[in-house]
C-alpha cells in the first residue's frame, strides 16, 4: 500500500504491511489512521496524521481469513472488520490503546461485505448472503441481532444517514422497506423486480430510493410518497440497453441515472420524465472499451468515467445532446481501473493497468486538469481519497 500527500513533489510513503498482501483499507473520519486488510486476515493499523511520517500503530491479528469488509463509526470511535469466514470483530479505536478488541459477531455464514455503522456507532449493519441489525454498547454486542430476512440471498443493502429507515434487496427481486424498533423488526415489500437486484442507491436527500436489476428495470420509489397505499414505485423499462446493467450511478439530484453496459457505451436516462419505459436520453460511446468506473460531480452536472480504453472522460449531463463527451484525459496507458473523487467534488484520482496514479482538479467547467503523476510498483485496483483531498491509499 502507498499513501499519497496530494501536494507538491512530496514521494509516496510505502506502507508494508506485515500481515500480509493487502486486499482493502479505510481511512479513519478524521483522516489521522489508516486501516488496511489482508488476505491472512490481519488487520495493520497506521497513524497517517503527521505528514511524511505514516508510523504503525497496532496489528489486529484475530481474524483467521482474508479481510472482506472495513467500516469506522462516524465518530472514529469504533472499527469494525470483517472476513470470508462471515466472522466480524469490534475494536475500540480510542486513545493510546487504539486498537483494542472488543467482541466478536458470529451468524453470517457467507462472506460479509459491508459493514455500516449508523446512530452514533450504537448500531451496526453487515450484509453477506444475510443482513443483520447488530445493536452494540461501547462497541459490544448488547443482544441478539436482528436478522433482515428475505426469501433469497440478500445481494443489496441500503441505510440512510441516520439509520432511520433500511432497505434490503435478493436475488429474487424483492426489495424490502425495514422498521427497527427495540428487539423488533417490521417491514413491507416496497419494490419487486424480475431478476436479482444489482444495486440498491439513496438519492435526493435519502428520500429517493434506486433499485436497478439484472431484468434491466430500474425502479424509482419515493420515500415520502412509496409508504402510502395508493402509491407505487416507479418502473422504468431501460429499453435499448443490451445486457445485464454493468455500473450504475446517479446524480445527487436523483434525475439522472447512468448505466454502463458489456459494450463499452453508458447509456443515460431522464427519470425525472417519469416514463414507464423509456429509451435512453443519450448513448454515450466514446470509450473504446468496457467501462470500468462512474462518478457523478456534487453539483450533478458531470458524469466522468474511466475505460479499459486508457481515457478518463468527462461527459455534460445537463446538455447530453452536444458536447457530452467534449473532454477526454488521455494520460493513462491501458486500462483504468478505478477513479476516487474528493467529498467537495473538486479533486480526483485515477489509476490502472499502467502503475501511474494520477491526481487531477476539477476547473468549475468540470474538466479534470493533471496536477500530479506518480508510478507504483503494480496496477492499481482500488483508492480511497480522504474527505479533503490531501491523503491517498492506493493497492
Amino acid at each position: 500500500v502507498k499513501l499519497w500527500l496530494l501536494s507538491g513533489d512530496a514521494t509516496p510513503q510505502a506502507l508494508t504491511t506485515r500481515s500480509g498482501k493487502a486486499t482493502l483499507a479505510a481511512l479513519s473520519p478524521s483522516d489521522s489512521t489508516l486501516a488496511i486488510g489482508t488476505q491472512s486476515g490481519g488487520v495493520d493499523l497506521y497513524n497517517v496524521a503527521q505528514r511524511g511520517k505514516p508510523t504503525l500503530i497496532k496489528q489486529l491479528d484475530a481474524h483467521r481469513d482474508e479481510i472482506t469488509a472495513i467500516a469506522y463509526s462516524d465518530d472514529g470511535r469504533w472499527l469494525a472488520t470483517a472476513d470470508r469466514r462471515g466472522v466480524i470483530r469490534t475494536w475500540d479505536m480510542r486513545g493510546s490503546d487504539a486498537g483494542t478488541a472488543l467482541g466478536e459477531l458470529r451468524e453470517h455464514r457467507s462472506p460479509v461485505t459491508r459493514l455500516v455503522f449508523r446512530d452514533g456507532g450504537q448500531r451496526l449493519y453487515s450484509l453477506g448472503g444475510q443482513a443483520f441489525a447488530w445493536d452494540l454498547v461501547d462497541g459490544r454486542r448488547k443482544a441478539k441481532p436482528l436478522r433482515l430476512a428475505m426469501p433469497g440471498d440478500v445481494t443489496a443493502l441500503a441505510v440512510d444517514s441516520v439509520g432511520t429507515e433500511v432497505f434490503t434487496a435478493d436475488q429474487f427481486g424483492e426489495v424490502l422497506r425495514w422498521k427497527l424498533r427495540g428487539a423488533k423488526a417490521t417491514f413491507e415489500r416496497v419494490a419487486k423486480l424480475e431478476g436479482p437486484v444489482v444495486a440498491l442507491s439513496f438519492t435526493g436527500k435519502d428520500r429517493v430510493l434506486t433499485a436497478v436489476g439484472t431484468d434491466r428495470q430500474l425502479q424509482v420509489i419515493e420515500g415520502d410518497k412509496k409508504m402510502r397505499e395508493d402509491s407505487f414505485p416507479l418502473t422504468i423499462g431501460l429499453q435499448g440497453l443490451p445486457g445485464v446493467p454493468q455500473l450504475l450511478a446517479l446524480d445527487p439530484s436523483g434525475r439522472h441515472a447512468a448505466v454502463a453496459a458489456a459494450d463499452g457505451k453508458i447509456y443515460l436516462w431522464d427519470l425525472s420524465q417519469r416514463l414507464t419505459s423509456a429509451q435512453p436520453t443519450a448513448v454515450l460511446d466514446e470509450h473504446g472499451d468496457t467501462v470500468r468506473d462512474l462518478v457523478t460531480t456534487r453539483d450533478g452536472n458531470w458524469l466522468l468515467s474511466a475505460g479499459s480504453d486508457g481515457t478518463l472522460r468527462r461527459w455534460d449531463l445537463q446538455n447530453t445532446g452536444s458536447g457530452a463527451g467534449s473532454y477526454a484525459a488521455n494520460d493513462h496507458q491501458g486500462a483504468v481501473f478505478e477513479l476516487a473523487l474528493s467529498g467537495d467534488g473538486t479533486r480526483m484520482l485515477s489509476g490502472g493497468q499502467d502503475r501511474q496514479l494520477r491526481a487531477w482538479r476539477i476547473d468549475p467547467a468540470g474538466d479534470p486538469r493533471l496536477q500530479l503523476s506518480r508510478t507504483v510498483d503494480a496496477p492499481i485496483k482500488a483508492l480511497a481519497l480522504s474527505s479533503d483531498g490531501r491523503w491517498a491509499a492506493v493497492g
